[in-house]
């Protein structure tokens, strides 16, 4: 009965510091949120003094404040933030789950059953109903009977 009080004692301290820690970072983002023109490096600087980091002595100025917008290290100059570069997205390589099915399917003269389809992508049952659900309703393949299916004709 007593390994029970002291195991939950230990608990009941341990969640008050997880409740103080948790009270921290509201506050945190309560800071962060209602000063939404504080610069990048503060707002940084504020989330690791919120997990405790050994940014928390550098956060705090004069009287426990968070340093205002502008005041940085001494002898620096701020660089001057770039542009950022807008053009066009790069292209999928990656192949998704869907093309895997397909390219299973094709590759079998147009039909195929569920157990080959898993045999051949690596994939487990759920993703491959998953995925076929999906090309069923974006109607790139249909089921003739069940648990075979064929690509359609468009």
């Amino acid at each position: 009965m007593k390994e029970v009080e002291v195991l939950l004692s230990t608990l009941a301290e341990g969640l008050k510091s997880f409740a103080r820690a948790v009270e921290t970072v509201a506050e945190k983002v309560e800071e962060i949120a209602k000063d939404p023109d504080s610069d990048d490096h503060a707002t940084r600087t504020k989330a690791k003094a919120a997990k405790g980091g050994k940014a928390k002595a550098k956060a705090k100025g004069a009287g426990g404040k968070a340093k205002a917008k502008g005041a940085g290290v001494k002898g620096r100059k701020a660089k001057p933030k770039k542009a950022a570069k807008r053009g066009k997205p790069a292209p999928r390589k990656s192949t998704t789950a869907a093309d895997a099915v397909m390219a299973v399917i094709k590759k079998a003269g147009g039909t195929a059953d569920t157990a080959t389809i898993r045999a051949q992508t690596g994939f487990d049952a759920k993703k491959v109903q998953n995925v076929l659900y999906k090309l069923k309703k974006a109607k790139v393949i249909s089921s003739p009977k069940k648990g075979v299916y064929q690509t359609t004709g468009s």
